[in-house]
């Protein structure tokens, strides 16, 4: 992880952002820039999350590790979006794993120092409302299109939001248990894309082939 402090590089991505129509013009003086390489991690599991992450390029896996060892994709976060929240809430004291799918810029605000400008937000709190309503939605439409659609549908969406610079390369449990889905269901669906030319197996990558292909899938989807 990088930390920048910069007075004039943190205005000029908050500008470029729009940090004033995020969270109130006060915060501004706290906030710091921190960017990821593609697989590092953005937080401790199990440590609380130091920071209120609004995320403004990249992708992030986030999952919990239970504890038998198993480890549970939780979903998948791209930006612009606010990560750690839940700390900032109190609703998860702890943090999940957050990795980085490829690299990630964040406008940082350490909760040490903001957690009381942040709670008494309202500019913030309406954004955060919003984004916390849109998340629920969202989760509860993708629950519905579960019982709707064929899973080849649902796997196409999300060969699409998981494939970073179109290399798909997933633990297939880890994809079976999120999707809800037998492994032997995943396999035989993973190899028929492979059939039909829209992956290709480069070792233990899936190279996207035909990504039209796969968008119309999920636009299917698409109400």
């Amino acid at each position: 992880m990088l930390i920048s402090t910069q007075k004039n590089h943190v205005e000029r991505l908050c500008e470029i952002h729009h940090f004033n129509t995020i969270f109130s013009k006060e915060l501004l003086p706290y906030v710091e820039i921190h960017t990821f390489q593609k697989k590092e991690s953005l937080s401790q599991e199990g440590e609380p999350f130091p920071y209120l992450y609004y995320m403004v390029k990249g992708k992030a896996k986030v999952y919990m590790t239970h504890k038998n060892g198993q480890r549970t994709l939780v979903l998948f976060a791209e930006a612009p979006c606010f990560l750690g929240e839940m700390s900032l809430l109190e609703v998860e004291p702890f943090a999940k794993g957050v990795t980085a799918m490829e690299d990630i810029t964040c406008l940082a605000l350490p909760l040490a120092t903001c957690k009381s400008l942040l709670l008494n937000d309202t500019i913030f709190l309406r954004n955060l409302s919003r984004i916390l309503a849109e998340k629920a939605r969202n989760r509860s439409e993708t629950l519905a299109k579960s019982y709707a659609y064929p899973f080849e549908n649902r796997f196409a969406a999300f060969i699409l939001i998981s494939a970073s610079e179109g290399v798909y390369n997933e633990m297939h449990t880890e994809v079976a248990e999120f999707l809800n889905v037998s492994y032997r269901h995943l396999l035989f669906t993973l190899q028929d894309f492979v059939v039909k030319g829209v992956l290709e197996k480069e070792g233990r990558n899936y190279i996207v082939k035909n990504d039209a292909f796969l968008k119309q899938l999920r636009d299917e989807m698409i109400d």
